[in-house]
Formats: C-alpha cells, structure tokens, sequence
C-alpha cells in the first residue's frame, strides 16, 4: 500500500488530508479531546540569574539592560552579556560632561555633573608647569611665572627672573622641582636653580626639557639625554641619531623610562656604582611616544601616528613594556600630556571643540573625558593638593572651580543580549535623585549612527525628569530592532546642583519565535470520506504510524491546510496513538505529533514538467495513492 504523498495528489485538501509533514499528508482526527494546535512557543527559555546588576533581576518577563554604574569607562558600543567580563556591566560608550568616578566606600554609583573649570592666569605663552606643595611655577616665554596660594580663590601671581643676569634673556624651556627647589632649562644658558633665595646656574647641560626622577635630575639638550649634576659633572646617559629628541621621562617601579621621536621607549637602572644605565627599550612601531606617566610598574604612554594620538597601558618586566593595551584613540591630534595621581591617570589632549582632561581611574581601569581646558591643546598638568591645574596653548593656567557645568550626557552601549533576532523594546526607565530646578531627560535610539552624533535626530525622548524617582517604566512607541541605547541628559539648577542618575534601564521582549503545531494524526484502519462510504483497510494505520515515527527528528516543511500556517522545523515528537472518537462518532486511533519551527510565507506553486502544485500526471485519480 502507497502512502500519499503531495507528489501524488494534487488537492489534498480536497481530497480529506488535513496537513502535510514533509512530503507525507495525513488526515487529521480533530476533536475536543484531541484539538489542533498551532501557537507561538514559549519566547525565552527558564532564566537563570546570570545578569550583571540587580536592576536587571526583575521577576517580571522579557530581557532587561540596566546601567547603574559607570565606573568601568568608555568605549563599549556593543553590550553582550559574555560571561566572565563583569566589567561590561559598568561600561558605556560615551560621555561628556559628567562625572562617572567611583564613589566612596558604602555609597552607592551616581552619575552626576562634572565642576567647570577657570582661567586664573592668562598668558599667552604658557608653558610647562611644576609644583612643590601648593606654590606653583609656570614657564612663560623668557618668565617663570609663580604663585605660592594655587588653591586660594583668586591666586596672586608674580614674575620672577630665572636668568640671573645672563643676557640675552632666552626662553624658558621648562621647569622642574627636587624637592622644594625649582630648576629650569634655558637652553644656551644652561640650568639654572633657585637656592639661598636666589636664581643661578647649577649645570652646564643646555637643556631644553627637565625632570625629576627618583631624586635625580634628568635633562635633555634635544638629542642627548644626562642625569644632570653642577657644573661639567652632569652624566650622559643617552645620544639618539640625528634628528630625534627626547619628549618625556617618568619613575616606573624600579627603573626610569624616557621616551624618545625615534619610536623608543628606554629603560634606565643604577648600576653598582649608582650610575644610570640603558638596561632595555622598547620600540613603538610606526608611531612616536610624547608622553608617560607610571605608578609602580604600571605604565601609560602616549603616542601619536600622524595626526592620531593613542594612549596605551602597560607594565615594565625587567625595564620593557610588556603587555600593551590600547585604551583610547583620538583622531587630528597629535600631542598630549599625561600624569598619575594616588587613584587616577590624568591626560590632556585637544579635541575639536578645545582641550579635554581624561581620567583612568585605578581603582577600576575606566576611561572617560573628565574637565573642559580652554579652546586649544594642553601642554601641561599637574595635580595640586587635589585640585587639578592645567596650562592651555597660548591662553593660560585653568583650575577646576566648585561650580558645575550646565549640562552633560552619558550613552549607554547598544543592548541585545548577545542575540541577533529582531526585539520589541517596550519601557525604558530612569533612577534618578533630582532637587529642585534640577532635570534629567532620557533618550532612546535604534540607530548605530546616532552613537556618534548626540544631536541625531534618532535620538527620541522617552520623558523629562523634575523630580526623584525610580523604576517606574515609560512605554516605547512601536519599537522593533535588534539593539537599543540609551542616553541621559543631565542639567544643573541655577542654585549650582546636580542632579544624580544611579540607573538607566530598557525592557525588550523576544521577538518572534518558534511555532509548535500539534495535530491529532489519525493513524486508524477506516477512513471516513465526505459523501463517500467509509473505506477499512487492515494495517494502514500501523503503516501511517511508522511513517510519522521515521521522520521524528527530521527537518520538514509542515502544512496545516486548515489553518494556512506552513511551518519550517523539525518533527519533534510523535506520541503513542491513543483511541479517539472521530466527528463522525467513529472510534479510531490518534497519534499527536508535535512540529517545532518557524513560520515561513506560502510557498507558490511552481510550473514543472510533472504538472502544477504537486500534481502528478499519471497518478490513478485526483486522490491517487489513497486506499
């Protein structure tokens, strides 16, 4: 006996067959019993507790991204949930204006504006800068700029004459302390340091950089690098080939970098006698270190390729940089400045609207752009009894102010749980402490473009906050994608107070899923035939049965006349037929086979040499193959 088949009949649903798995076509024994059922799966499996932050532990249903920290910095566009990088949860893609530090011990993350930032001394040729205590000295032009009250509220600054009566007067290149000492590099005339309350020469070195390292200090002519010492008794360290200079030199645990044009990074250590020695270098291919910083063996250096600057982090084993990693990257800018302080790195660089501070913060690794200086590059900075202190390219000395900034923003990454189906985004929430004239407003995209202009307009409010509140979820207008972002806009009171954002959250639910079609097979010896007389045939149904029971685990194409749905999955179970009553009341045997898979559009029947939509030329009749 044949089975039927759709290449053996070409009506099937004319011909009494209620569905088709595979190529197989079947009648269907549908009663109260035993209904046919097709309806969406379940959208999400059994949640286990695998979510970052415990906004996103809701026992509600659908996916939740929540941002309640963002102490792990900058740079993460893409929010996957990858297990073991518990960083990402306190990660965001970018900010501006706000301060994301960590917060002190036993109190919970807040993001919040930062404090602006002053100019307290202008000078069109400010320089480099050291300090020592709270008096600070700033090169400017043949002057060395000084105040001893950096952090009174309007510090008084005098000129003081570093040259001691050399003539000409030549620039003053740099500046550095030893302790409470100040020294200056004057080029042709040499090193000159301020003792017994008076400026004169100290060293022979014709100095055009100055440092201080582990209580030595190290000067540059350009290309020679020397531990600098009174009169002719300075050692020479380094000379580099013609054409490059030195640009920067640091501590790092054990050893003194110094970073040269060349592509170099050198590492010095005392020998036996005490003397400085080359003892390894590293090579920065293709780009030229301007600047380093270090804390302990941790070091961040600074290096520019064109018109790039980049700023990597490492660590000195033996005196070389090992284990480099690129932090940040900042395009049509090619210098920057860079110091460490107990908890964070601070650097310095100009970006489009003016130069910028960002912060590594220690305690977490986290990047992002902290203080607004003045409208040109940085040329240096220092950190003075926690106050930060700046100079700006032909402007002046800023300082970080108690006022904060009138607005900032904070973008969260682009969610999708690490899936690629479509979404539908349905709330998104603020937790938020706002006082009084104080507002928070949180936007939404779908757009990856929109990450890097905060004035897209793919950006859409979801709502403006006035006052405190948490976790209540504002609905979505129809949104469909695969990912979501969120950003919060923070604006001060005109009283000088910020407002506190401690999370900002999304819900998404799965979007379509899989389909489960169940039909109750009958798998009986009679067949029942509309208008005709019933026909029995011994075995048939046994014979059905196998069939189903073949294709079990089988990839198939289902479809339920009935209901137009066609089904692309596999035959994923096909129970034991049980006895069941037919509409007609006659007992039969039903077996329910259960299809899990997606829906996909009607198929159209397609011209071929053998006849249209399945039927066959030749086949015994138009139910061919039936018994």
């Amino acid at each position: 006996m044949t089975l039927p088949t759709t290449q053996t009949v070409a009506r099937p649903q004319a011909a009494g067959y209620g569905a088709a798995i595979g190529d197989l076509l079947v009648r269907l024994a549908v009663s109260p019993q035993a209904p046919l059922i097709v309806q969406t799966a379940q959208l999400q499996p059994a949640r286990f507790e695998t979510e970052s932050t415990p906004e996103e532990v809701l026992q509600a249903f659908g996916d939740v991204y929540s941002l309640s920290s963002a102490v792990g910095g900058e740079g993460l566009i893409d929010r996957f949930r990858r297990g073991g990088v518990a960083s990402d949860a306190t990660r965001f893609w970018d900010s501006k204006g706000v301060d994301v530090s960590p917060t002190d011990d036993g109190q919970p993350d807040e993001i919040r504006l930062l404090k602006t930032t002053e100019e307290i001394d202008t000078l069109t040729g400010a320089g480099r800068m050291a300090h020592a205590g709270t008096t600070v000295w700033v090169t400017n032009g043949t002057q060395l700029r000084k105040t001893t009250d950096i952090t009174a509220s309007s510090p008084s600054w005098t000129d003081d004459n570093p040259h001691a009566g050399e003539t000409p007067a030549t620039t003053v290149e740099d500046v550095a302390t030893l302790g409470d000492v100040p020294y200056v590099a004057l080029g042709n005339n040499k090193i000159h340091r301020y003792v017994s309350a008076s400026w004169a020469q100290w060293s022979d070195v014709e100095a055009v950089r100055i440092w201080e390292a582990r209580d030595r200090i190290i000067a540059s002519d350009g290309a020679s690098l020397y531990e600098a010492d009174s009169g002719s008794s300075s050692d020479l360290l380094y000379t580099l080939p013609d054409g490059n200079e030195w640009t920067d030199c640091t501590p790092a645990g054990d050893v003194i970098l110094a970073s040269a044009t060349n592509g170099y990074v050198y590492s010095f250590a005392p020998d036996d006698t005490g003397a400085l020695t080359v003892i390894a270098q590293t090579l920065f291919k293709d780009e030229v270190p301007r600047a380093l910083t270090a804390r302990s063996n941790v070091v961040w250096i600074m290096a520019s390729q064109g018109d790039e600057l980049r700023l990597w982090q490492g660590r000195t084993v033996q005196g070389v940089i090992t284990d480099l990693q690129l932090l940040k990257e900042w395009f049509e800018c090619a210098c920057g400045v860079l110091t460490a302080t107990r908890d964070r790195v601070i650097a310095g660089v100009k970006e489009s609207d003016g130069g910028y501070l960002w912060r590594v913060e220690l305690e977490t690794g986290g990047l992002s752009r902290a203080e607004k200086i003045g409208t040109d590059r940085v040329i240096d900075l220092a950190v003075v009894d926690g106050v930060t202190i700046a100079t700006s390219f032909e402007e002046g000395v800023y300082r970080e102010t108690g006022t904060f900034v009138e607005d900032g923003y904070i973008m969260s990454p682009l969610a999708d749980f690490y899936r690629a189906d479509e979404k539908s985004w349905v709330t998104a929430w603020a937790d938020v402490l706002i006082n009084s004239g104080e507002r928070v407003e949180l936007y939404y995209t779908t757009d990856r473009d929109a990450m890097f202009d905060v004035d897209s307009v793919s950006w859409v409010r979801v709502r403006s906050y006035t006052f405190s509140e948490s976790g209540r979820e504002v609905g979505l207008p129809d949104t469909v994608s695969r990912s979501l972002a969120l950003m919060a806009k923070l604006y001060r009171s005109d009283s000088n107070t910020s407002p506190r954002v401690r999370s900002v959250s999304s819900r998404s639910y799965p979007g379509a899923g899989d389909v489960i079609v169940q039909l109750p097979v009958d798998v009986g010896d009679q067949i029942e035939r509309f208008g005709k007389r019933r026909l029995r045939t011994n075995g048939w149904g046994q014979q059905v049965a196998e069939a189903l029971r073949s294709r079990e685990g089988q990839a198939v194409l289902c479809r339920v006349y009935r209901t137009g749905d066609v089904v692309r999955g596999l035959v994923e179970s096909v129970a034991t037929p049980t006895r069941a009553i037919t509409p007609r009341g006659t007992v039969t045997q039903v077996a329910i086979v259960t299809v899990r898979g997606r829906r996909v559009p009607e198929i159209a029947p397609a011209f071929t040499l053998s006849g249209w939509g399945g039927f066959a030329w030749g086949a015994k009749s138009w139910g061919g193959g039936e018994p």
